[in-house]
């Protein structure tokens, strides 16, 4: 794979969503939110680029840490919401229900967070703030790109 703009590898593109993700928790936008949703939903695919119509084939001595990992997120609820959003946009569409999506401007109790500033947007997913969903996906990611040798 080769990459764009030196992009080059998943723990390159770990390394660009981590700083995605910063961006996006200084200063919440729509903008950023496109920004950390593409590669949060693709960083899977450079894991493990066989996809899904290969795990069928696969037995369980097959399975290798990039085949769990990819296993892991498909399962995992906050991947899911994830991907129907990111799907939703990929689409242009804003079909469904599922994941019910909202946005509030300025301090929440329940949502503000050590260091949010008082007018911040908020991005819910069911309810939730979108940073729960980030940051679950993003220690699973993590726990993954951790254990490549340098």
């Amino acid at each position: 794979m080769t990459g764009v703009y030196g992009i080059n590898s998943p723990k390159k593109l770990f390394e660009h969503l981590k700083r995605k993700v910063s961006i996006y928790s200084e200063n919440p936008t729509d903008e950023y939110l496109t920004d950390v949703l593409f590669p949060l939903i693709h960083l899977r695919e450079w894991v493990y680029p066989d996809g899904y119509k290969q795990l069928n084939k696969l037995s369980e001595t097959q399975r290798t840490r990039e085949v769990l990992l990819y296993e892991d997120l498909y399962i995992m609820p906050e991947f899911k919401m994830m991907l129907s959003l990111f799907n939703k946009a990929k689409h242009f569409n804003d079909k469904g229900s599922y994941p019910a999506m909202a946005s509030v401007q300025n301090a929440r109790a329940g949502l503000m967070r050590c260091g949010d500033r008082l007018d911040r947007k908020y991005h819910l997913v069911d309810g939730r703030d979108i940073r729960e969903c980030f940051s679950a996906v993003m220690k699973r990611y993590k726990a993954y790109i951790d254990e490549i040798p340098e």
